[in-house]
């Protein structure tokens, strides 16, 4: 069955099978994306630009980039990644997520997390096959990583959304509210839910894009 990008259709994938040079200039094909998207492309996210880091690999180009178009373990360090073609073959795909985030696309979620990433931003397509990370700095963004994602691990990425949403809506509600709302009488055909239960479902999507 063909790769159609998803539910929202992203952009065609661009793998190395089929392209007509050298693996060393398919990196290069893909390292050209890579700073068309950041330099170029004109994305901002919350009003931040996306930016490069500040550290470049061995041959001179972006630290991070490499780190998009690899993978490893968790035991191992930087030194241990190795190239993964499938990450490669979607970077079309990350640029694409991103411009349709920060175009407004209501199929394309996004929330701040704070984790041994740090305080990033993390924007995932609706169904949840896709999520990029996003380093936060004051007046930019740094892509770190973007991934596709399959399996169980989809449903860790909508926890992890939800949670973050949940926090926000609690941080943009007062103490005093709260208990206000704590002590209203339930309606009689229905028991008293615990707050947090009784208004996630209505506060999930008013902060889907919380700042």
């Amino acid at each position: 069955m063909p790769d159609t990008g998803g539910e929202l259709g992203l952009a065609p994938l661009f793998p190395v099978r089929g392209f007509e040079g050298s693996l060393s200039e398919y990196v290069e094909q893909l390292y050209w994306q890579y700073r068309a998207m950041v330099d170029h492309a004109g994305i901002r996210i919350w009003g931040k630009p996306l930016a490069v880091s500040d550290a470049a690999a061995a041959d001179g180009r972006d630290r991070l980039f490499w780190h998009l178009i690899t993978s490893g373990t968790s035991e191992g360090g930087e030194e241990a990644r190795r190239l993964d073609l499938t990450r490669c073959a979607h970077l079309s795909r990350v640029w694409d997520l991103l411009e349709r985030c920060a175009a407004g696309d209501p199929r394309v979620r996004y929330w701040r997390q704070v984790d041994w990433f740090g305080l990033h931003v993390r924007v995932a397509a609706r169904d949840w096959s896709m999520v990029a990370v996003l380093l936060e700095r004051p007046n930019s963004l740094v892509l770190r990583t973007a991934y596709p994602v399959e399996g169980r691990a989809r449903g860790t990425l909508r926890s992890q959304a939800r949670a973050s949403w949940m926090r926000a809506w609690a941080a943009s509600v007062s103490s005093e509210e709260l208990y206000a709302r704590a002590r209203e009488p339930a309606a009689p055909d229905r028991p008293r839910l615990p707050v947090a239960v009784t208004h996630a479902p209505a506060a999930i999507e008013r902060v889907r894009c919380w700042m």
